[in-house]
């Protein structure tokens, strides 16, 4: 599917090519992607609870295109999970939680990415 059919949604901010955040979807795929909001007792302080979806942001400025290789991830689909709800969880507290849904999307594909 070229550039053109995809529609402005899932175009790069440019406009002009594909971004890696087109790739995303909430449609099976073979790759799986979950954030995972942590805050609380960071050793320095921060808002890295916002480093999940800030991530997906920065994928709207990454081609699915790699000159140097010449690859193209056009084709690849990701299945965004959204964010485990942990942000206000201790690191102790969000174990449970976070070991349950990645073992979820270690059954529903080959890869699965945790952003955090």
């Amino acid at each position: 599917m070229s550039a053109a059919d995809r529609g402005a949604t899932e175009m790069s901010e440019n406009r002009s090519w594909l971004s890696i955040h087109s790739l995303l979807t909430r449609e099976p795929g073979r790759l799986a992607l979950i954030g995972a909001p942590l805050v609380k007792e960071s050793l320095t302080p921060g808002r890295y609870d916002l480093s999940p979806d800030s991530v997906r942001e920065a994928l709207k400025r990454l081609s699915v295109y790699d000159l140097e290789t010449q690859t193209d991830l056009s084709d690849l689909r990701v299945r965004d999970f959204g964010n485990v709800p942990i942000a206000e969880l201790t690191p102790a507290e969000c174990l449970a939680p976070l070991t349950e849904a990645v073992h979820q999307l270690s059954r529903q594909a080959e890869l699965a990415i945790i952003l955090g």
